[in-house]
């Protein structure tokens, strides 16, 4: 099945305010699950003899002595799948006495991947359509029910709900802005705001604010500049206003 993957503004340099917002793409969210051992022993048992108790018992025990080896010192190999290890950090002393055991602060577990699970990305594979390619397909605007006339229908702030009209939104780093709506990856849209009480409001890019992923149907902003009094949501073509938030 193919990854579906999607646009999101990035500023070049995080924190220079008059850094160029680059495009850059990411995994659509919601589209990746996660597969626990029950979930895979009862796919094994579709294609095996094994039941899924038994595929789950066996694997629960691979990872049982996996854990026994690694805490041995030892490395484990699994054809096909890599090696797994151990590392340690101890920072250094001037004093030999000083560099004990006890000075060990951090213990890791390292897995250095098999040649041939490696995976490529079958766009630029050599040979198209390989068993260790990963197909990724670029989400459509109109995808995901996000087809027709645009619109904003509302605004969240950190998962609260932002109403029209209910004064001047006051952001800081670290918020996540949500704007939600129909068709708004197929139009552009400014935000007018001012940094500081005193300065002067204009009409900027949503990339101006921080990190900017756009879906069809939901435009998510993960603020990054350090404070943004915003007035009101508007059209970059038009001008024409798509959401106040001032009285």
């Amino acid at each position: 099945m193919p990854v579906k993957v999607q646009h999101y503004l990035l500023k070049e340099d995080l924190k220079d305010p008059s850094s160029k917002p680059l495009y850059h793409l990411r995994q659509v969210p919601g589209t990746s699950q996660i597969q626990d051992i029950s979930d895979i022993a009862k796919t094994i048992e579709k294609t095996g003899a094994l039941s899924a108790e038994d595929v789950e018992h066996t694997m629960k025990a691979f990872i049982y002595e996996l854990k026994k080896t690694l805490l041995r010192g030892d490395k484990v190999k699994v054809d096909g799948l890599g090696i797994f290890s151990t590392t340690f950090h101890s920072p250094g002393k001037e004093a030999e006495k000083d560099s004990t055991v006890k000075t060990i602060n951090r213990v890791n577990i390292r897995f250095r991947v098999d040649n041939s699970m490696r995976l490529v990305n079958d766009s630029t594979a050599t040979t198209r359509g390989g068993e260790n390619n990963v197909v990724y397909v670029l989400q459509e605007p109109s995808s995901g029910g996000g087809g027709g006339t645009f619109a904003v229908t509302g605004v969240s702030l950190n998962d609260a709900p932002v109403p029209a009209g209910s004064g001047e939104l006051n952001l800081t780093a670290g918020d996540t802005l949500k704007i939600q709506g129909t068709a708004l990856s197929e139009t552009v849209i400014k935000a007018n705001f001012a940094t500081t009480p005193t300065g002067s409001y204009t009409d900027r890019s949503l990339s101006d604010l921080g990190a900017v992923s756009i879906a069809p149907t939901l435009i998510t902003i993960q603020v990054t500049i350090a404070a943004a009094l915003v007035t009101k949501l508007l059209k970059a073509d038009t001008g024409a206003m798509v959401y106040e938030f001032g009285e």
